[in-house]
């Protein structure tokens, strides 16, 4: 979206289609999202392509499988999965290892349609009394959500309201635990020969809370580095932060003064993902990991071939 608006921005003449081209980018980015999301929810089939419950009686690991289940069952999709599909998992997990692997004794966890099952917590018996009212409220409440606008709520929520909550989470972090600053830091492993996983530690202490207990071992609250490391560092952590973002402008700078107008656009619409990543990761992981350097490489080896090509 913000690469469609800095091309709306530049390439475009007349304020008048500036803002057509530039609502056309924003309407077909979020319908795209939204669409992906609600396509997602559509009738599927648990444990079709991959036993879960199998898999962890063949690997041994049936009751670190059965904390991650009672995990995931404290709150509505975590790690992405729908409660309504916890049941069914849990119920072939307990029996295949309660079995030893006993395939065909067990249920299959098929869930061919979303309301033939709802969110229990493992080791409930599934009485029929018990199932029907959750699941009538649950398509109360389906029906009178429009699932869209919650999605896109989600997004704005995602960029613009969690990034500031979760650097709370890590000033009240750094008050309360005893942590080594410098060992927060990137490559503090290979510098240090240690580092603090810091993302995971926060979670695990404060976002379990805001998950309502769901303490899944995955489970990490990044946010800005700009916020993270004056939270551990004080003074020091923030002049490392606006060195590191005074290199980079230098950097894109440079670039930006060698390529042509045409390439400019590109260039901007890469800064401003670079920017909103910015906002909720590390400094080494947006220009790493979200494709960050990628795109200023590839922006710098196109630019001089347009050099060599015009000579």
């Amino acid at each position: 979206m913000l690469m469609l608006l800095a091309g709306a921005f530049f390439w475009c003449r007349t304020w008048i289609s500036r803002l057509l081209m530039g609502g056309f980018a924003v309407a077909f980015v979020m319908a795209s999202l939204v669409a992906f999301e609600v396509l997602k929810e559509r009738e599927s089939v648990v444990g079709g392509h991959y036993d879960f419950a199998a898999c962890s009686v063949k690997a041994g690991t049936c009751q670190k499988s059965k904390e991650l289940i009672e995990s995931l069952a404290l709150r509505d999709y975590s790690l992405g999965l729908p409660s309504k599909y916890i049941g069914p998992i849990a119920a072939r997990l307990e029996c295949l290892c309660a079995s030893e692997g006993a395939v065909e004794e067990c249920p299959s966890s098929v869930l061919s349609s979303p309301a033939q099952s709802v969110a229990i917590t493992p080791g409930q018996a599934p009485k029929q009394e018990q199932e029907q009212a959750p699941v009538v409220q649950a398509q109360a409440v389906a029906a009178s959500q429009n699932r869209s606008l919650i999605f896109l709520q989600a997004i704005f929520n995602r960029m613009l309201v969690i990034p500031f909550q979760v650097s709370v989470w890590n000033f009240m972090y750094a008050e309360s635990e005893e942590v080594d600053g410098f060992k927060t830091l990137p490559f503090a492993r290979r510098v240090l020969g240690e580092s603090v996983n810091i993302p995971e530690l926060v979670y695990q202490k404060f976002g379990s809370v805001y998950a309502q207990g769901d303490k899944t071992s995955t489970s990490t609250a990044p946010t800005s580095f700009f916020l993270v490391y004056p939270a551990f560092l004080g003074v020091m952590g923030m002049a490392i932060a606006l060195l590191a973002i005074i290199v980079l402008d230098l950097i894109l700078a440079r670039l930006a003064s060698s390529m042509g107008s045409g390439l400019i656009p590109i260039l901007v619409g890469v800064v401003l993902i670079m920017c909103v990543n910015f906002m909720s990761s590390d400094y080494i992981t947006v220009l790493m990991s979200h494709g960050g350097i990628a795109g200023l490489l590839m922006l710098s080896f196109y630019t001089l071939l347009l050099k060599k090509n015009s000579r």
